[in-house]
């Protein structure tokens, strides 16, 4: 919900609220965000930060690696040079965490090539008439809404609809696809 909010509200800000003698205020628009996201920080935090804590496992298990190069008795994981201050379930899923990560460092060129394809989508539609037949004006960059709205759609219909039925289907499916691998 809050990223449709953040998708419907930031356009109707910057086009309603003038500021610095502009017809669009930006500075408007980032105070909103960013009051809604310190707004959404509501609940207290927990005693014991597990960033932190994840961070200071890291730092100390390499600190502690580039510092005793000599050691007679190495660990077969670089972690695991933590394990004299940190526990050995932390320590193991600390090690987890930093293997699981991996498969995320795409994700930054992902984003910045989404958030690219947006701002020109968003320009494009600014030389446009954005104007509804009921007479609503749509701000150009309020179409990019549509995507959580088919993920509040599509969700519930793929859980209860498609899934069910398909699981009732999925085992002549499954045959179908093996006869047609095997005897072609």
């Amino acid at each position: 919900m809050e990223i449709f909010l953040s998708k419907i509200l930031p356009p109707m800000i910057r086009a309603k609220v003038q500021c610095f003698n502009k017809s669009d205020c930006h500075p408007a628009v980032f105070g909103t965000l960013a009051s809604s996201f310190f707004l959404g920080w509501t609940e207290k935090l927990a005693e014991e930060n597990i960033l932190l804590k994840f961070y200071g496992c890291v730092k100390y298990a390499l600190a502690k690696k580039w510092c005793k190069k000599s050691l007679t008795k190495r660990p077969n994981y670089w972690l695991h040079y933590a394990l004299d201050k940190y526990d050995d379930s932390f320590v193991n899923e600390v090690a987890k965490v930093l293997k699981l990560a991996k498969l995320f460092l795409p994700l930054p060129l992902h984003f910045a090539l989404l958030a690219q394809q947006d701002s020109s989508w968003t320009f494009q539609a600014s030389l446009m008439n954005t104007t509804l037949s009921s007479g609503i004006n749509l701000q150009p960059d309020q179409p990019k809404a549509v995507g959580p709205v088919f993920l509040f759609i599509l969700i519930p219909f793929m859980q209860y609809i498609v899934k069910p039925n398909f699981s009732r289907g999925a085992k002549s499916f499954g045959n179908g696809l093996y006869y047609l691998l095997i005897y072609t």
